[in-house]
């Protein structure tokens, strides 16, 4: 883990990684409903949810914090992220039209986390804990996300999106 970087103080558990990792997960994934409110005139809702949000965060860190520690700080966290957001996107629904997104929209990121749950064990036990096999980790880790979203999780509209972005972004001129 981050230790490497910052220090054998520096720990935390993957709980805590895990919890902390969804809250900001949902929140990129269902944060633009936050918009859908707050440009269509229902600033207020939206001002009003996040400070209702703000008190379950403060409300779930009282009530998990001594008892769990740094877990119960992220399990407040996420839980308060997850209330914001699912009420936004019931919020939001009218003026959207619906709820965004489907079911498959979660296949990738169970996807990603079985993928770095393997690469991080596997390094472990072939490189050990340093350095070297932290950064070499999250490259690898990176290499098989493209690939595996490349091949098995990208439809063939999104390949051509993506080709035509990275191409027209490699030959921009400095």
């Amino acid at each position: 883990g981050m230790d490497v970087l910052f220090g054998h103080s520096f720990k935390f558990s993957g709980a805590v990684s895990f919890a902390l990792a969804l809250g900001y997960y949902i929140s990129g994934v269902t944060g633009a409903t936050g918009f859908a409110l707050s440009m269509t005139g229902r600033h207020r809702a939206e001002s009003i949810l996040l400070f209702c949000g703000n008190l379950v965060a403060v409300a779930g860190c009282l009530a998990f914090v001594p008892a769990y520690g740094q877990f119960g700080a992220a399990a407040g966290i996420c839980i308060a992220y997850l209330a914001i957001n699912l009420a936004r996107t019931i919020l939001a629904r009218p003026v959207i039209g619906g709820i965004p997104g489907a079911p498959s929209d979660l296949l990738p990121p169970i996807v990603s986390l079985g993928l770095g749950y393997a690469v991080y064990h596997i390094d472990e036990l072939l490189f050990g804990h340093n350095l070297f096999s932290f950064f070499g980790s999250g490259f690898l880790f990176l290499a098989l996300c493209i690939t595996v979203d490349w091949i098995f999780l990208l439809n063939d509209e999104e390949r051509r999106y993506l080709n035509r972005n990275f191409r027209a972004l490699f030959s921009m001129r400095l």
